[in-house]
C-alpha cells in the first residue's frame, strides 16, 4: 500500500491482462478493468471498464492494423446508452497513420484551422 491507495492486477494464463482493481485508503475495492478479450494474436478485442463502459477494438485482417476503436455505455447502463468514442483510422501502404477520425461527434469547422473533438485530423 503505497500513499492509502493499494492496487491490483490479474493477467491470464497467456500473461495478457485480464483485470485491474484499487482500493483507496479507507474504502471499498473499485474495480477499474472488469474483463478484457484477446485474439488468437494477442490483441485486445474488448475491454469492460468497472463502470460498465465497453471499449472494442476492430483490425482489417490481413494486416493486422488498428483500424476503429469504438467506446460506449451499453444499453441499460445507469447513465444511458451512448458512443464516447468511435475512432476510425486509415493507413498509407507501409503503414504509416494517414488520419484519425472520431464518428461519434460531429464535425465542427472553425474559423482558426484546429484539431479537436469530432474533426477529421490528417497527419
Amino acid at each position: 500500500m503505497r500513499r492509502g491507495i493499494c492496487s491490483g492486477v490479474a493477467y491470464d494464463v497467456a500473461g495478457l491482462l485480464s483485470g485491474s482493481w484499487l482500493t483507496l485508503k479507507g474504502g471499498t475495492e473499485q474495480v477499474i478493468v472488469a474483463s478484457l478479450t484477446y485474439s488468437a494474436a494477442g490483441q485486445k478485442l474488448r475491454e469492460e471498464h468497472g463502470n460498465g463502459v465497453v471499449t472494442t477494438y476492430l483490425y482489417e485482417p490481413e494486416t493486422q492494423r488498428l483500424t476503429g476503436i469504438k467506446t460506449e455505455r451499453p444499453a441499460g447502463h445507469a447513465s444511458g446508452a451512448r458512443v464516447l468514442q468511435d475512432l476510425r483510422y486509415e493507413y498509407d501502404p507501409v503503414g504509416n497513420v494517414l488520419s484519425v477520425r472520431n464518428d461519434a461527434e460531429e464535425t465542427r469547422f472553425l474559423a482558426q484551422p484546429e484539431s479537436g473533438a469530432g474533426e477529421h485530423v490528417r497527419l
